[in-house]
């Protein structure tokens, strides 16, 4: 066998592309692409990068040169000019199918990743078997000064991620059962042959309301995906200031609520939905107050709890009257 034969027999090395989506925030996306600088690659793999911009034009595109020739991989910039984070996530994934990849991880533009969390995301992905898997985000305190209230909602939200974390790893040393942790497009790697084989994509009807990721879960849990979640793969999500307002904690409850129902029930309605909502609505209210008196005494880690449950009893009314969230039309942070 020629050297030129032997070469060509050896099996590629699976290539797992990391991509994220971003908007208006250079600030953030420099941290980001910071860190993926610094990230471990697993053994026995190449990797590539995809980011899209969802805008009018294309902003990136030499940060992106720049981050590549820096860490030393092929790294590609995507416009995106539809807007919606649903029409930015499949551009990546678009992209991802069209380079012949074998995986594809998505992590949030306001995020850093933890410099192990490939290696550990990707191990946990092969040992499991997985066609999803995922992991937790944790907060990292704003550097301006806070003001009281400020501090009321960083510590609700650190509060809010560790629970998540803690349940989701009960639940998947649990086996799942017939409830397993929902792996969102903060900390996710997906097995793209599962995708090619179903032709599962981001739903591009929840445009501008959010729960994409969350509903592209569920569709995958329905085709027969298995799913996994690894407490060891860490990424970390900056908090700009405008996040930390009960008004804006309030309308994140609220709009993830509608967002819910519609993936949930889409345009359904009648007496049945409608008592079902009636008790969801009050147990909300009587949850959030409950939640707000203990705030008074925990150093505010229910607050946060208490803004969303109001916002989740508001939001299935609204939901209820036909009304559709646009929580992405206003970008944070930029």
């Amino acid at each position: 066998m020629t050297p030129a034969a032997a070469e060509a027999a050896v099996p590629a090395q699976p290539l797992i592309v990391v991509g994220a989506l971003t908007r208006r925030r250079p600030d953030l996306f420099s941290r980001l692409l910071a860190s993926l600088e610094r990230m471990d690659i697993p053994q026995g793999v190449r990797v590539a990068f995809c980011f899209a911009e969802n805008d009018a034009g294309l902003t990136i595109g030499g940060m992106v040169e720049d981050f590549a020739e820096k860490r030393g991989l092929p790294a590609t910039a995507v416009l995106e000019t539809r807007p919606g984070i649903p029409f930015g996530r499949n551009a990546v994934l678009d992209a991802a199918l069209g380079q012949g990849a074998d995986h594809l991880a998505f992590v949030d533009d306001d995020e850093e990743v933890a410099t192990d969390w490939l290696v550990k995301l990707y191990d946990y992905h092969l040992e499991t078997g997985a066609d999803l898997t995922g992991g937790p985000d944790f907060p990292i305190e704003p550097t301006e000064p806070l003001t009281a209230a400020q501090r009321m909602c960083f510590n609700g939200l650190s509060a809010r991620c560790q629970r998540m974390a803690e349940s989701n790893q009960r639940l998947e040393l649990q086996g799942h059962g017939h409830k397993a942790p929902t792996v969102v497009t903060s900390n996710w790697l997906a097995k793209l042959e599962f995708l090619r084989e179903t032709g599962l994509r981001f739903d591009e009807g929840l445009g501008l309301s959010g729960g994409s990721d969350t509903a592209f879960f569920r569709a995958l849990r329905q085709a027969g995906g298995q799913t996994a979640w690894t407490a060891e793969a860490k990424v970390y999500e900056h908090i700009p200031l405008s996040r930390l307002s009960a008004g804006y904690q309030f309308r994140r409850g609220r709009d993830q609520s509608i967002s819910s129902f519609r993936i949930r029930y889409g345009d359904k309605r009648g007496p049945k939905l409608i008592a079902k909502s009636a008790f969801f609505v009050l147990a909300k209210t009587i949850l959030g107050t409950l939640r707000l008196i203990a705030a008074l005494f925990n150093g505010g880690s229910s607050y946060v709890l208490a803004l969303r449950a109001f916002g989740f009893a508001y939001g299935r009314i609204l939901a209820l009257l036909g009304h559709h969230s646009r929580h992405y039309k206003t970008t944070h942070g930029g």
